[in-house]
Order: structure tokens, then sequence, then C-alpha cells
């Protein structure tokens, strides 16, 4: 017991001695009404500490965290630094009121840019409503001949809205706060819409976390053979952990200590790929999957990576 809760007690202890002394007196009701009132007051700051305590976050302002959503099939990251926001992919389309709630809860009232990795559904479902709903200083995204609903509405919303748009070029390096995005690929125009990817690679001190959106083994071949520099210590899975990403060549380049795989419980492709797990066992890389364990956290403090909840 605290000494708060001590000193709480000894009150109602007394208060409940002066109601049995003055049982048949008037001011009877008046002692009772207090200890009430004193009981609620302790209580309420009992709960109150309590919601305190649950709302800290498991990281520091310094640090970055990097929320990897539970939206089934489809992928949104979330990565926090020194107070600001940037959103990687949106989900589906149906995935906003979750995506929303989620965001609410951390705080986000802003971001300081959105990155979409492809036109896919899955990537950028929800990414219209989240402009509409959320001011946005900079969207990233590369310019397809791709023809969709969810794609037409994303670029008219960024056009009404009058966010700043850039296509993200291979070799672009973007800053945030102590963190920086480097633009890795795609390295050229790929007939399979998922190899277009945008591919990032965030750097925080001596941390390096790879983003590859939905990029196939054939982008994943570019990157190497041109030399481009894939290495990091937590790799966010292609295409959902499908077997036609990840290949063991690219897999020993990056050579991961962590992945995470953003898949949906019983989806109907079968991700992740058992293919993908058992290259990863080979490699002995830890996995971490959403349809496991739903929204994962990885905080960086820029020497390492820890897992809240998790590790």
């Amino acid at each position: 017991m605290t000494s708060n809760e001590r000193k709480i007690r000894r009150h109602m202890e007394s208060l409940e001695r002066m109601i049995r002394r003055n049982r048949k007196k008037r001011g009877y009701s008046k002692a009772l009404l207090l200890l009430l009132c004193l009981t609620l007051l302790g209580l309420g700051a009992r709960l109150g500490l309590l919601r305190l305590q649950e709302s800290r976050k498991p990281y520091e302002g310094a640090d970055l965290a990097v929320h990897f959503l539970d939206v089934g099939q489809a992928d949104c990251i979330l990565l926090e630094h020194r107070g600001e926001y940037v959103l990687i992919d949106a989900g589906n389309w149906e995935d906003f009121e979750g995506i929303d709630a989620y965001l609410r809860e951390k705080g986000v009232r802003e971001f300081a840019a959105v990155w979409f990795t492809h036109p896919h559904e899955d990537h950028i479902g929800s990414g219209a409503e989240i402009l509409r709903v959320y001011p946005t200083k900079r969207v990233y995204i590369r310019e397809e001949a791709y023809d969709s609903e969810t794609y037409r509405d994303l670029l008219s919303v960024i056009e009404e809205k009058r966010i700043p748009a850039e296509e993200p070029e291979p070799g672009t390096e973007v800053p945030f706060g102590d963190c920086r995005f480097e633009v890795l690929g795609p390295l050229r125009d790929y007939e399979d819409t998922n190899s277009d990817s945008v591919v990032l690679k965030v750097v925080h001190g001596n941390v390096r976390m790879l983003f590859t959106g939905d990029q196939e083994r054939e982008a994943e071949t570019d990157l190497l053979d041109n030399g481009c520099d894939v290495e990091a210590e937590l790799l966010k899975t292609g295409h959902h952990g499908s077997n036609t990403s990840t290949s063991y060549r690219f897999l020993r380049e990056v050579c991961p200590e962590y992945a995470v795989i953003s898949a949906g419980a019983g989806n109907r492709y079968g991700h992740p790929h058992e293919e993908v797990l058992s290259r990863f066992s080979d490699a002995e890389v830890t996995v971490y999957r959403t349809d496991e364990r739903g929204t994962i956290l990885a905080v960086s403090d820029g020497n390492g990576i820890t897992f809240p909840g998790i590790e």
C-alpha cells in the first residue's frame, strides 16, 4: 500500500468513527456525504494514475517508433519521431476507420509526409480519406499508368488539397528529425506493378530499416546488380511474404536481424508462403507477423531495435 493510500485509509477510518459517534446527531448525513466524496476522490486519483501509466509510451521522443498496423491483407506503417509522423501506405479502403482510430489514439494530428509505394488498392485504399482528414505537408507518389477508381480518387484529393507531391527518385534523401529516408528503387519501370514499388531505407543512427512495398524478385535483382546498399537490421518483408519476393540472394545482402510480415489471417493467397519462412529460418532471422500478433511496434534508439510488448 502506498503512502497516499494509507492517508486515504486513515481519513476514512477517522470519518467512520465520527459517524459512529454522531449517528443520532444531525451531522450524520454531512459526515457520510463527506466520506463518500473522499472515497470517490481517492478512487478517482488512483484510476487517473493508472490511466496515466497505461498511456505512457514505451519509447522516448528521440527514439524512432515504427508501428506496423494490423490491416489484414494490406500494408500501413506509421513512423513516429520527435513528435512528427510519417505514413507509408494506407491499407485497403475499408480499413480507414481502424487506421483513423489508431492514429487518434496515438495523438496524430498531421503528417510530415505520406509515402505511397505503388497504386494497388491494398496499399492506397484509405489514402484519399486519410489526406482529407489529416493535414499533410508532402506526399511522395510515383506517376503510374494505372487505372482504378481508388488511384484516381487519391490523385484528385492530392490536387484538391494542394498537397505538394513529389515523385521519389532513386538516390533521393529526405530528412526526418534525426533520421533520413533513402530512396533505393525502383530503378526502372516494370510490367508488374508490384515491382514498381518504391523501396525505402530509413536510417536512424546505427539502425537501418528497409521497406520494400510489394517489390518482387526481378526488382530485387536489379537493386543488387546496381550495387545498392540494402543492408538493414529490420526488413519489412516484400509482398506480404509471397514466394515471388525475398529471394535468397536478396535476403543474404539485406542480412536482417528481424523481419516483419504484414498479412491477413487465413488470407486466400496463403501468405506468408512456407518457402519465405524457410528462408528466414535458414538465415536465423526473427520473424514477427501481423496475422499472428496484430499491430507490431518496433522501436529504435539509434543503436538497436526492441519490440515492446513482444520481447
